[in-house]
């Protein structure tokens, strides 16, 4: 569940971030969600994942592959797996290279808006 609010939140931010709405949505979620201080908690999963996606890509393709054999069809866990996929093959790629380890989401997110799988319409 938290890969999938980590996949949810870098695609969230990012796009509100394309929009510029984020000084929107943010308090948006502070109201229905007080206790989390959503910028913090959006750095978090932002650096979260381009650290680790790879790793947690494989866990949520495990995931959509139990979920399957329970007899359903696993939407969520394969959009998950394929979002943590993408961040991990940007990072792969060097998109947040030299980004330092307190970097904002902003900085993350402005990251993925210019790199070229998100200029070329990929994931």
């Amino acid at each position: 569940m938290i890969k999938g609010l980590e996949a949810l939140v870098i695609e969230s931010y990012s796009t509100a971030r394309h929009y510029g709405v984020e000084d929107h949505v943010l308090p948006t979620l502070a109201e229905t969600f007080p206790s989390i201080d959503w910028h913090e908690q959006g750095r978090y999963f932002f650096s979260r994942v381009v650290q680790h996606g790879q790793r947690r890509a494989e866990e949520m393709r495990e995931s959509a592959h139990t979920v399957h054999e329970a007899g359903m069809e696993p939407l969520m866990a394969s959009a998950i797996a394929a979002k943590q996929q993408w961040v991990a093959d940007l990072a792969r790629e060097g998109v947040f290279h030299g980004l330092p380890k307190d970097a904002r989401w902003q900085d993350y997110a402005d990251r993925v808006l210019g790199s070229e799988s998100y200029l070329s319409g990929g994931n």
